[in-house]
């Protein structure tokens, strides 16, 4: 009587091991995981970031971010990620507010006017969702009631490469996207009705030919966005012979990739003819000729002469614009370049 039933105790030890195996669990797990407060960022608003066990010492950290109201200490945002990026600084404190665009340091958390109402708004990294594993946020605008989700601004923010330009004087916004390295999309914003709207878009890219860009500029009048498409030089130090027309527009001939290109440019560095056709050096004369349609070219120090079946006209050079020398074309090695003595 008053003994201890031996299944009794056994089933006690059990559940003390349990309870102590689940017990040694959390503590490692509570102290495997790393948590930071950030609260230099802001006066009404801080931040916990906790970071996985395990992913302390990656480079693309997965955790959580909550931001809290100071006062209150209501929860206001909660952010799970697997691709977290950021920087300490010498004292170990997450460093808030820095954006080098399009490619340097972007901090983890942004506070600023995004919509240039007066009131900070605040950016928050959910990723690297952006283009080419860029960082990528979530905004929230200030709305003087607490901060609200913008899908608008957001977009702005995960579409392109990291994180949106601001400019508060002009109050416009600029992003950047790319594909490879030859293809660019610059964009500017305005905000109208609290969200951004596109007035201004180029595009470029580098043409097959290798010594042009293609621009498409997209500029917003009224309800639309009208269209222009243009062509400049890419390199002009690719120029091996070139001078200014009285017009002010320029002459230029280009050797690339053992091709000859002729390239006529207006006073904005615009491309009105780009010909990479035969061309023949007459070596006598010191003129170099070719022929693009119906029309005959003929260039020399002197100018440009060109001949139609129907007119002919001469576009003098404007004498102290010329650059290198027609001459130097008997010593170079070019495809489509023929020598007539």
């Amino acid at each position: 009587m008053g003994r201890t039933p031996v299944f009794l105790t056994e089933n006690g030890q059990n559940m003390k091991k349990i309870f102590l195996i689940i017990l040694l669990v959390i503590i490692y797990y509570a102290k495997a995981q790393r948590t930071y407060l950030i609260d230099n960022f802001s006066s009404k608003y801080k931040a916990v970031l906790t970071i996985a066990p395990g992913f302390e010492k990656e480079v693309f950290k997965k955790g959580n971010i909550s931001v809290y109201d100071k006062k209150t200490g209501e929860k206001l945002i909660d952010i799970n990620s697997g691709e977290l990026t950021f920087e300490t600084d010498n004292e170990g404190n997450i460093k808030t507010n820095i954006k080098e665009v399009p490619y340097g340091e972007q901090s983890i958390l942004m506070y600023e006017d995004f919509n240039f109402d007066g009131k900070k708004d605040l950016a928050v990294m959910d990723g690297q969702y952006s283009c080419y594993h860029c960082p990528s946020y979530r905004i929230y605008l200030e709305t003087g009631n607490g901060l609200k989700f913008s899908p608008e601004f957001t977009r702005l923010a995960q579409d392109y490469c990291g994180m949106f330009q601001t400019d508060p004087e002009n109050k416009r916004l600029y992003t950047m996207a790319k594909s490879g390295c030859c293809w660019h999309e610059f964009s500017e914003f305005e905000i109208k009705d609290n969200k951004p709207y596109p007035v201004k878009i180029i595009i470029e890219s580098v043409n097959d030919n290798g010594v042009s860009i293609d621009y498409t500029e997209k500029n917003r009048k009224g309800n639309k966005m009208e269209e222009k498409n243009y062509s400049m030089l890419l390199d002009p130090s690719l120029d091996i012979f070139g001078f200014e027309t009285k017009n002010k527009k320029k002459l230029h001939l280009i050797q690339y990739e053992n091709q000859l290109y002729y390239a006529y440019t207006d006073k904005d560095g615009i491309i009105e003819l780009l010909y990479k056709g035969n061309f023949v050096f007459d070596t006598n004369k010191n003129t170099l000729r070719f022929k693009n349609k119906e029309a005959t070219y003929v260039i020399s120090p002197e100018g440009i002469w060109i001949g139609t079946p129907h007119k002919k006209v001469f576009l003098p050079s404007s004498k102290n614009s010329i650059q290198g020398s027609l001459i130097d074309l008997k010593q170079q090695k070019i495809a489509n370049l023929k020598l007539k003595n």
